[in-house]
Parts: structure tokens; C-alpha cells; sequence
């Protein structure tokens, strides 16, 4: 798996996914990976399990968690 942040820029490349967010210092609690903020649904997650680090809000207005995936990564984000 490739991930790298683009510098200045708040992208975030995983392998053929791109996203706007950047890479955080705090490890995975699963495997240690350092988890990736996503702006997008104003979330961390792991890029290695593909899962959020942060359950949904209950407010049924959020315009971050009533549209976020199961997944953290996946098609939407598009190739490079």
C-alpha cells in the first residue's frame, strides 16, 4: 500500500484513491498504521483496514455523517 500526502495541497494519495485531507501522527489502535483525516466526512480512519476511527454523530442534519460510507475508501475517491 502507497500512501503519501501531497505537500501543501491537503491531498491524500492511498495506492489509486485520491482524497482531501491529510496524514495524521496518531496510530491505528488495530495495526499501527498512521490514520488519514478525510475533509470530505470530517472523519479519521485507517487506509490499511479501511475503517473509521469515529462513529457517526446523532444529529440527522450532519452534512458529514449522513452522507459517509461504510467505508472509508472507495470508489467515489477515483483513480489519479
Amino acid at each position: 500500500m502507497t500512501i503519501f500526502e501531497e505537500e501543501n495541497k491537503n491531498i491524500v494519495h492511498i495506492d489509486d484513491h485520491v482524497l482531501c485531507g491529510f496524514i495524521s501522527d496518531q496510530p491505528c489502535i488495530k495495526c499501527d498504521e498512521k490514520l488519514v483525516y478525510s475533509e470530505q466526512y470530517d472523519a479519521f480512519f485507517c487506509p490499511k483496514d479501511n475503517i473509521w476511527h469515529e462513529g457517526k454523530c446523532n444529529d440527522s442534519t450532519c452534512e458529514f455523517c449522513t452522507k459517509r460510507p461504510e467505508k472509508p475508501i472507495t470508489e467515489e475517491h477515483g483513480s489519479k
